[in-house]
């Protein structure tokens, strides 16, 4: 009979939680973050779109998780792009990384994301 697994042997199983960032990045739990923020004045975006006084803005995660420019091959499941050695990125998903936060960032972020990551 093999060993059970515990909390302490998944630090030692990069696969797995590359396993689990992509299953993130896929299917974020939060498909769009609740940091709304209300702009105070007309704001001028950097492609010419103006964000109107008093507007609630909220970030689309699943948008910037599904983007071909942030992600090459977005739409498939690729755990390697997470494993350094295999030519993948480290990416932070406890919010300092915010191509992939699903748990949100800052003072905010999800208390239950302790239960779910390693």
């Amino acid at each position: 009979m093999g060993k059970v697994v515990t909390d302490a042997d998944v630090i030692r199983m990069p696969y797995l939680q590359a396993v689990v960032k992509e299953t993130l990045r896929i299917h974020p739990p939060g498909p769009l973050l609740l940091w709304a923020r209300l702009s105070t004045s007309d704001v001028m975006l950097s492609n010419g779109m103006v964000v109107p006084s008093h507007t609630i803005a909220m970030i689309n995660m699943w948008a910037i998780t599904h983007d071909s420019d942030m992600w090459e091959n977005p739409l498939e499941f690729k755990p390697e792009r997470f494993i350094v050695v295999q030519g993948g990125s480290m990416v932070d998903v406890r919010g300092g990384d915010l191509r992939l936060a699903p748990f949100g960032e800052g003072r905010r972020v999800c208390p239950g994301k302790n239960l779910v990551m390693f």
